[in-house]
C-alpha cells in the first residue's frame, strides 16, 4: 500500500510525540538529583541544590549572588588565598549571570556533574558580572567570540586575557574597573548593544 504525503506527515508527528518524552528523561535535573539524595556537582566543586547554596550559587537560575571571595574557589575559606581576598575585598559583593550554553542546570552525560562547556567559540554563550560595595563598582558583559583569532576591538569591545575560559569572550560592555576603583564611567559599549553585538562581525 502506498502512503500519501498527509499520512507520512501524520506518522512523523505521532513518532515525535512518542520519542520526545523519552529524550527528556535522559538528562538529570537538579531537583531530581536532590530528591534522590545525590545532588549534582558544579565545576566549582560545590553541590547544586534547589535555590541558593552556601556560597551564593543558584545553579537552577544561572545566578550567583554573594560575597566576592565566595565566588572563586581559590578565595574561599580554608584556601591559601582566602586571607588575601578578605583583606582586599571584605564587604564587596559579586553578582553573575550566565547562559545555559556555558553552564547548564542539568546533567545529560550521566557523570554526576552539571554540564559545562569549555569550547565556546562560535556559540551564543554570554556572562555578566557585577562587583560592588565598599567603594568598588564594576559591571561587565561578555559574549563568546565567533572564532579564536577574532579581535574584539574591531567592534569597539575589548579582548580578555589571563582569565581562563573568559579568554574566549569579548567584553561588549564595561562600567567601572575593579583594578582602578576611581574609574566608574563607561569604558566599553558595543553598538548595537545587547547579546547580538557580534552579529556586526558577520
Amino acid at each position: 500500500m502506498k502512503l500519501g504525503k498527509s499520512s507520512l506527515l501524520l506518522g512523523l508527528f505521532l513518532l515525535m510525540l512518542v520519542v520526545r518524552p523519552v529524550l527528556a528523561t535522559e538528562c538529570t535535573t537538579i531537583k531530581d538529583a536532590v530528591k534522590e539524595g545525590q545532588p549534582l556537582i558544579s565545576p566549582y566543586g560545590d553541590m547544586a541544590v534547589m535555590g541558593f547554596n552556601e556560597y551564593g550559587f543558584n545553579y537552577q537560575a544561572h545566578l550567583f549572588n554573594g560575597d566576592f571571595c565566595d565566588h572563586f574557589i581559590e578565595y574561599r575559606e580554608g584556601q591559601p588565598q582566602h586571607e588575601w581576598c578578605v583583606e582586599n575585598f571584605e564587604g564587596v559583593k559579586f553578582i553573575s549571570r550566565w547562559s545555559d550554553t556555558l553552564l547548564s542546570n542539568v546533567d545529560c552525560n550521566g557523570d554526576g556533574y552539571l554540564d559545562f562547556n569549555l569550547n565556546l567559540y562560535g556559540t551564543d554563550a554570554w556572562v555578566t558580572t557585577k562587583i560592588f560595595g565598599d567603594g568598588w563598582f564594576e559591571y561587565m558583559k561578555f559574549l563568546a567570540k565567533p572564532y579564536p583569532e577574532f579581535d574584539c576591538t574591531e567592534i569597539g569591545g575589548a579582548n580578555v586575557q589571563g582569565r581562563g575560559f573568559l579568554d574566549q569572550f569579548c567584553v561588549i560592555q564595561q562600567i567601572g574597573d575593579r583594578n582602578n576603583p576611581d574609574s566608574k564611567g563607561l569604558l566599553y559599549h558595543v553598538i548595537p548593544t545587547g547579546f547580538k553585538a557580534l552579529s556586526m562581525s558577520e
